[in-house]
């Protein structure tokens, strides 16, 4: 239908879309029977930095999962979930060991 193309044509890397916006018309996208293997690849790109912004890194990570099983030789996929993955160890160095001591 025409609101799901709508939606779907949403779904762009480029997009100043906001976050919430962008996850829900990548999800229509997906939906999308006659999608290509590269357009789903794409799709889940866009989405994937969609749950970067929003904090959602597990979300992200299987994004680009998803993006490598269809094909991995990726590169942009690559290195966007390398990209991540420093991320998430540099927030975990970050993080405490211990719970502060309650008083």
């Amino acid at each position: 239908s025409d609101a799901l193309a709508l939606d779907a044509a949403l779904c762009k890397a480029d997009s100043k879309t906001a976050p919430e916006t962008l996850v829900a018309a990548c999800n229509v996208a997906l939906t999308r029977e006659t999608a290509t293997a590269i357009e789903k690849i794409e799709t889940l790109r866009v989405r994937a930095s969609a749950w970067r912004a929003k904090g959602e890194r597990r979300r992200a990570l299987d994004d680009y999962d998803a993006a490598l099983r269809l094909d991995p030789s990726q590169e942009t996929v690559r290195a966007d979930r390398k990209a991540l993955f420093h991320e998430i160890e540099m927030q975990g160095a970050m993080m405490p060991l211990k719970k502060p001591a309650q008083p």
